[in-house]
């Protein structure tokens, strides 16, 4: 039963119920700081996988500097000491028809490039020199012109005057080695004429790979100051191509700052610049994120998991508390509809047991109690107020009094004129109409006799107004054996005539229309006079019998629709329609009865 009372509330009062509002208000108390730790513990991660990140790229960055900056330093080294060495000045200075015995020069610069030269990295060093065009290479001595890999030569051509160390990637020319190679040069200047050249440091690709590729996947590019791909461990075809012309680095702008955040489709990097100290070269790294955006995803799934199960916990126990915190209003309301079930283990003596809700129950049944009492008294006083209402409305003056004074005022007339005439015509009227008003020991008549009272008050009314009003009777007989409030339609007839047809330019109809549907009267008083003032037609609309009762010095519309409902019940009484300068319609309902 209790369970029952519960649902019940809810249901009546749903989302406005305090259950609802305590059960919102727990979620939020129980859910917000839970909610915050959550976020806190994602953005803690978050941070400390970013760091991660800018730590593992930061280090990788400085890995791969080094290896790139220790060879270029190492390039710089041989080439002091290649170039402090006799028999390469000779080689350097000594024209073509100089070179008496090239076999031997040879020989002697080629062991002097393989003491200097003890790096796994390193293929081979080529020397060239412009006054007698001759290759030193460990192939053997030869005019450049006849050298198998003398690719390279427009390239030199190109950069003979540069100073510092420039590159470019290419394959190796030699008929039994395909090597890939990336190619330093290094430009030589010596204190005479004509005495210059380059050496060139070519640098096995594949192991220079094995050197710089970390554990991740990651992108490694040297690039020489134009942007062209010197070395790129990844992508072979993207040889002497400028860095932009790659789809990952197609937006990638060179600036000051070194770190450049790129998204590619769903795969997000981070690019790393470096300059060289030595030359124009720089080193660019890309480190693909998939591996830290994975730990992200799967820590954010987590979370997700959490505050879900963090919800769905949180509405149990917010349930919980809110049916605790409910249970006394419910007894409240309870108590309420129905007191007698919750009072009957509560006494006044009972101290012991007694606490908040038991004390406010207690107070509640007291109220229900002087309520009840009220109410009954009420109830009396009403009906004895009501039986005066209906007397007062039906007898405001002395009928009788009334009816004998006609009487004789008919009777002088006639004797003044010898005959009848208008003025006795009126007075008989009249003195007819006070007759059935007389009789009040029933507050109920016949249709019929309701009818000719009304038609007895036109009589006298055609004669006073002349040619004023037009009167329809449209009344089935039918219902003419049905009872009526009596004097009901002489108050609607003289309210339609004083207050719609008399206010009105020229002549004015009234419509009186009655019949029966299913077990009701329909009685319809209808006038095309100046209308009715809206806020008396919204009154009589409104009109309850509760309403206070409104003493008047005559029987108007509201105290017909009053008597009718005190009669009959709310179900009853008069609706109102009207218009401006259009007519007033009276829809009067009553039920059938006999």
């Amino acid at each position: 039963m209790k369970n029952k009372r519960f649902w019940h509330y809810i249901r009546s009062y749903r989302f406005n119920s305090l259950f609802f509002k305590n059960l919102i208000i727990i979620l939020i108390i129980i859910l917000s700081p839970l909610s915050a730790l959550d976020l806190i513990l994602y953005k803690h991660f978050d941070n400390g996988v970013q760091k991660e990140i800018k730590e593992a790229s930061n280090n990788e960055l400085y890995r791969i500097s080094n290896i790139f900056n220790n060879m270029f330093n190492e390039m710089y080294q041989i080439s002091t000491k290649i170039l402090v060495d006799d028999d390469v000045i000779t080689f350097f200075y000594s024209g073509r028809d100089q070179l008496n015995n090239f076999v031997a020069l040879n020989n002697s610069i080629f062991n002097t490039i393989n003491k200097v030269n003890n790096y796994v990295y390193m293929d081979n060093i080529y020397l060239y020199a412009e006054k007698n065009e001759y290759v030193i290479s460990p192939y053997g001595g030869r005019m450049i012109e006849l050298f198998a890999d003398n690719q390279w030569c427009a390239e030199y051509e190109k950069n003979k005057e540069i100073k510092n160390l420039w590159g470019m990637s290419r394959q190796n020319g030699m008929e039994d080695s395909y090597a890939n190679y990336l190619t330093i040069f290094k430009n030589v200047y010596l204190d005479y004429p004509d005495c210059s050249g380059t050496i060139a440091y070519n640098i096995n690709i594949e192991r220079l790979m094995e050197i710089t590729n970390g554990t991740i996947n990651q992108t490694i590019i040297l690039t020489d100051k134009s942007g062209r791909i010197l070395f790129n461990n990844n992508n072979m075809d993207s040889a002497n191509k400028n860095i932009n012309v790659l789809p990952t680095f197609d937006d990638l702008k060179l600036e000051d700052n070194d770190r450049y955040s790129l998204t590619k489709g769903k795969d997000k990097m981070i690019v790393l610049v470096d300059h060289s100290p030595y030359n124009d070269f720089e080193y660019i790294l890309a480190i693909p994120l998939k591996h830290y955006q994975d730990k992200i995803d799967n820590f954010r799934n987590l979370i997700i998991m959490v505050i879900v199960l963090t919800f769905v916990f949180a509405i149990i126990i917010s349930f919980i508390i809110s049916i605790n915190v409910f249970e006394p209003v419910k007894v409240i309301l309870s108590v309420i509809e129905d007191s007698d079930e919750y009072i009957d283990d509560i006494t006044v003596d009972d101290t012991s047991k007694l606490n908040e809700i038991k004390y406010i129950v207690q107070n509640i049944k007291g109220y229900i109690d002087n309520n009840q009492k009220l109410g009954k008294e009420l109830k009396r006083r009403l009906l004895l107020l009501r039986k005066t209402q209906m007397v007062a409305l039906q007898s405001q003056i002395n009928p009788h009094f009334l009816h004998n004074t006609l009487e004789t005022i008919k009777w002088k007339a006639i004797g003044l004129t010898k005959s009848d005439n208008e003025v006795s015509m009126m007075i008989t009227y009249l003195s007819r109409l006070m007759r059935i008003s007389i009789e009040t020991n029933d507050i109920l008549t016949s249709i019929a006799e309701e009818v000719e009272h009304a038609r007895l008050y036109l009589e006298i009314q055609q004669i006073r107004y002349e040619d004023k009003l037009d009167i329809h009777w449209d009344i089935n007989e039918e219902i003419m054996k049905y009872k009526i409030v009596k004097i009901t339609l002489q108050p609607l007839i003289e309210n339609a005539i004083y207050h719609g047809i008399k206010p009105k330019e020229g002549k004015g109809k009234i419509i009186i229309r009655g019949y029966k549907i299913k077990d009701q009267i329909i009685i319809e008083l209808i006038d095309d006079g100046v209308g009715m003032n809206p806020s008396i037609q919204q009154k009589i609309n409104r009109y309850k019998p509760s309403d206070d009762f409104i003493e008047d010095t005559h029987i108007g519309v509201i105290n017909v629709n009053r008597r009718i409902k005190l009669i009959f019940g709310d179900d009853y009484g008069i609706t109102v329609k009207s218009t401006k300068n259009v007519g007033t319609s009276l829809h009067i309902k009553l039920p059938a009865q006999l």
